[in-house]
């Protein structure tokens, strides 16, 4: 405010300053114990693929390996699968299960390890007896489906302990933590069943006449797959006479006809191919 405004007056300002303080706790200090990102680990996924003729059903078994990088141990493994699936098995301690709102089957180690002396019930998750530690491999990981292989996406998590809220924070003033397994986690590709979707079917670029003699039902031209790779195909797709007695193949010049079994599913004979094991070779 000033003093009365007239020529030759003084004017005289006062300035009324206003100080706020104000206390902010720091988000950790809201914690007991904060959430911690179950995606230290470093894994490495190797899959086998086999084929049963007489059921037409793929068996696709998977050895997660944690790698000595690690700085947990892995406690789950996933897969996102758009194929209808017949059922799963787990390794010892582990236990399978599907998402219900999202493609998603996942193995998660839940027998609990036998409590250390001392140990404290805080309402968290005791570790798990059979988790992979760094530095070793875990097998028995399996889901057989009608469908052959392809590429899927995987995903596996460390284990962690559940975070614990300090008494009286504000749990709706905090960040949100997304533990989800397709956000804290790490991903990667591997071999997993792949529905086909007829009649995309690559006809191997022959003649027109011939080319529905034989059909590739699962490849497609310029295809990059990983190993195993499976090839499915069918004889006549449109309705020519074929004589499946006279089929031979030949991959990088060996004769593979005997790789190839009949299918009582989709397509008439499946091949699957091993880069190390069969002519199949890497690039």
């Amino acid at each position: 405010m000033s003093s009365t405004n007239h020529p030759g007056t003084r004017r005289l300002y006062f300035a009324i300053i206003f100080t706020l303080s104000l206390t902010v706790t720091p988000a950790r200090e809201q914690w007991l114990r904060p959430p911690t990102p179950a995606n230290r680990i470093s894994v490495a996924i190797a899959p086998t693929v086999t084929f049963d003729p007489a059921s037409g059903l793929y068996s696709y078994d998977y050895v997660v390996v944690s790698k000595p990088a690690s700085l947990q141990n892995v406690s789950s493994f996933a897969l996102r699968l758009i194929s209808a699936g017949t059922e799963g098995s787990s390794p010892s301690g582990w236990t399978f299960g599907d998402y219900a709102a999202e493609p998603i089957v996942s193995w998660d180690a839940t027998e609990a390890a036998a409590r250390p002396p001392g140990w404290v019930d805080d309402g968290s998750i005791p570790p798990a007896a059979k988790s992979i530690r760094p530095g070793t491999s875990l097998s028995g990981f399996r889901f057989v489906s009608w469908d052959p292989p392809g590429d899927v996406t995987f995903y596996a998590q460390g284990e962690t302990q559940l975070p614990v809220l300090a008494p009286g924070a504000d749990a709706d003033a905090l960040p949100p933590w997304d533990d989800h397994i397709t956000v804290d986690s790490v991903s990667g590709t591997t071999i997993g069943p792949v529905p086909i979707n007829a009649p995309d079917f690559f006809e191997g670029g022959r003649r027109p006449a011939v080319d529905g003699f034989l059909v590739f039902m699962n490849l497609a031209d310029g295809d990059t797959k990983g190993s195993p790779v499976g090839i499915v195909i069918k004889f006549g797709v449109r309705g020519e006479n074929v004589d499946a007695t006279t089929f031979t193949a030949t991959l990088n010049g060996v004769d593979v006809t005997s790789s190839f079994a009949a299918s009582p599913g989709v397509g008439d004979r499946v091949g699957l191919f091993m880069a190390g094991s069969t002519p199949l070779t890497l690039g």
